[in-house]
């Protein structure tokens, strides 16, 4: 009768990694380093993908070591940490690498010199992405052409940060098809024309997937756009961030006009004077929305008090920055109901007077949801036992700095 020995190492490669499969990714790293077989059968970058292994964040030039690993080739999202310091040598390791990832979605490396990158072979990674990041990263002007063409031809490609980058050359019609191909789209201080931007809009209003438009820090001429395509345009978005637009009051009118009636937005950020739209037309609109940043827009104080005004009847709004409006003559009770409504509320330059600050407090004391307040006042001029009560739930900032509670300057 012959005898023989058997060992759970000559088990077949499938059903060892049906028991891997079940095993946590302590158990798992401690596998890999039985055997050579059991390591070649635990580096299945299935198994490490289960275990979590689908993200991936580089936090310093070491970590780059890991990419080329089995265990890592189906990685999903790679992310350079903000205070990762890569070189020259290291960015083209990373480069090569993310192109022999097949199955990467999500790639986040703002702050990564990637000039000296063949346009097309940027361009090509590009095509394979669903979500990237490349702000800041000193894209040649051939580099940003080859990016944005692909991205207005066909891609996969839905959330788009490219800020800090100069998009000026490319062709407007091809940067408007790309950005309302994508869903989101992040392109601050880009150096954007306004033909650009006109084209954007233009196309917008027509036909678009954006959902998220961030463009600030660039002026753009939008007053050659039809109001009512603009309008359109606008409100088909959840999320719109645009700093240093030129609009007209026709415009104006018209885009809060369709805010007020139907509009898909929840966020708005937007400086541009808004004096010429009627109380009652701008208060409704903000009123409907969720956070809405109108500071220094030129509202007029029948605007200011009717915005207030909308809120404490009710609203879905949680943060407001109104600065630079004068609000000193709205009711202090009314004034204080309607910021106690809001979790977030900046105030800055809007000449609160001291009824009005110290009705706000004594509201926040009984009955309030503010997390945030942003403002100025005369210390001297307020109910100081209230205000140290209301420090205990609420952040007081003034000009932006953070007004600490008397035990907290005792613990610095």
């Amino acid at each position: 009768m012959i005898s023989r020995q058997y060992s759970i190492r000559m088990l077949p490669t499938e059903i060892l990694e049906n028991i891997f499969s079940m095993l946590d990714l302590e158990d798992l790293h401690q596998a890999v380093l039985v055997c050579r077989k059991w390591r070649q059968v635990g580096e299945n970058p299935r198994l490490w993908k289960r275990n979590g292994f689908g993200h991936l964040e580089i936090l310093v030039e070491s970590d780059l070591e890991f990419l080329d690993t089995r265990r890592l080739q189906h990685i999903e999202e790679l992310i350079l940490d903000a205070e990762a310091q890569l070189g020259r040598s290291d960015i083209k390791l990373l480069i090569k690498s993310v192109e022999k990832l097949d199955r990467l979605k999500y790639l986040d490396i703002p702050r990564s010199n990637l000039s000296s990158f063949k346009p097309a072979r940027l361009a090509k990674i590009v095509s394979k992405l669903v979500a990237l990041d490349i702000s800041n990263c000193c894209l040649t002007n051939k580099q940003v052409e080859a990016i944005l063409k692909v991205l207005s031809e066909n891609s996969k490609m839905e959330n788009l940060h490219i800020s800090d980058n100069d998009l000026s050359t490319v062709q407007p019609e091809v940067l408007a098809i790309a950005a309302n191909n994508l869903l989101g789209l992040e392109m601050n201080r880009c150096r954007l024309t306004s033909e650009q931007g006109q084209a954007i809009f233009n196309r917008m209003g027509h036909e678009t997937k954006l959902v998220s438009l961030k463009v600030v820090e660039n002026i753009i001429d939008l007053s050659p756009v039809n109001p009512d395509v603009l309008a359109r345009a606008l409100n088909k978005l959840e999320m719109a961030d645009g700093w240093l637009w030129i609009l007209t009051n026709h415009q104006t009118r018209a885009i809060f006009k369709q805010m007020a009636q139907h509009s898909k937005l929840r966020g708005l950020r937007i400086c541009t004077n808004l004096s010429a739209v009627k109380p009652t037309v701008l208060a409704l609109a903000i009123s409907k929305l969720e956070k809405v940043h109108v500071d220094y827009c030129q509202l007029t104080a029948d605007q200011g008090e009717a915005i207030l005004n909308k809120i404490s009847e009710g609203t879905k709004l949680t943060e407001l920055n109104i600065s630079g409006t004068n609000l000193s003559a709205v009711d202090a009770n009314l004034m204080a109901k309607a910021v106690n409504m809001l979790e977030v509320v900046k105030m800055e330059d809007t000449e609160i007077t001291s009824a009005q600050m110290n009705a706000i407090l004594r509201q926040a004391v009984d009955n309030s949801i503010m997390k945030e307040f942003h403002g100025k006042w005369y210390q001297d001029e307020i109910d100081e036992e209230v205000f140290e009560q209301v420090q205990e739930t609420v952040k007081m900032y003034v000009n932006g700095i953070q007004i600490l509670r008397r035990c907290q300057w005792n613990t610095l």
